[in-house]
């Protein structure tokens, strides 16, 4: 028994090593260019992918064979929000082989799903870059997006908060309330049933809080759709 033991473990350990480990994969927010897309109304999900992509081919300065796109869309939201980025910019990035990926995200949507009271800016580090998402109430699909690099290269609490400052500093809020201090993404973890569950901390001026998960609510076709 302990011989057959022996070989069968063997043999797991063969298969393993011949099975790439799936992971999530993050691209920084600046890589992308982001287009709100409105949507008419009754369209089903099929229709407005459809409507989507023609809106992309329509303004994108690339061939859309050339580009690593997605969107969010929801039925609570009036509009999508599609975002696309050159293949070969993601090759500098050194995420060449985009197949390796179980999914691969923007990295400004990974407290997608989420929905405000009240128009709100939220901020959001994550891969070295700060994200300012802009939220109307009761629509999950934000609205605007703006993103920059943070300067530096060791990133301290302060040093993201003080991107935070600077990026605030350069924002046209009109009538949002800007949240409180800012979220700073901490990985990730993909479960066997294919969801994603990514991990946030938040710190502000005087405060540090725990990890707080965030699964995005999305499955089958949704979800791919938003990598």
């Amino acid at each position: 028994m302990s011989q057959l033991n022996t070989k069968t473990k063997g043999l797991i350990a063969r298969i393993q090593e011949n099975i790439p480990e799936q992971q999530v994969g993050l691209v920084p927010a600046d890589a992308f260019f982001i287009r709100v897309v409105e949507l008419p109304e009754g369209l089903s999900g099929e229709e407005a992918e459809a409507f989507i992509q023609l809106d992309m081919e329509g303004n994108s300065p690339f061939p859309m064979e050339q580009l690593a796109w997605g969107y969010m869309q929801n039925d609570d939201s009036p509009h999508a929000f599609a975002y696309a980025t050159p293949k070969a910019r993601l090759k500098r990035l050194e995420i060449a082989s985009i197949e390796n990926y179980f999914q691969l995200f923007p990295g400004f949507m990974t407290l997608y799903g989420e929905q405000v009271e009240k128009p709100t800016v939220r901020f959001l580090s994550q891969s070295g870059v700060i994200s300012a998402i802009f939220l109307m109430p009761g629509q999950s699909v934000p609205v605007k997006i703006n993103s920059r690099k943070i300067a530096g290269d060791l990133l301290t609490d302060d040093v993201q908060l003080e991107a935070r400052k600077l990026l605030l500093s350069s924002l046209q809020l009109e009538d949002y309330t800007c949240e409180d201090g800012l979220w700073i993404g901490e990985g990730s973890e993909l479960f066997s049933d294919g969801s994603v569950r990514f991990l946030h901390r938040h710190v502000s001026s005087d405060r540090s809080l725990g990890l707080k998960g965030h699964t995005l609510k999305l499955s089958g076709k949704s979800l791919w759709a938003v990598d």
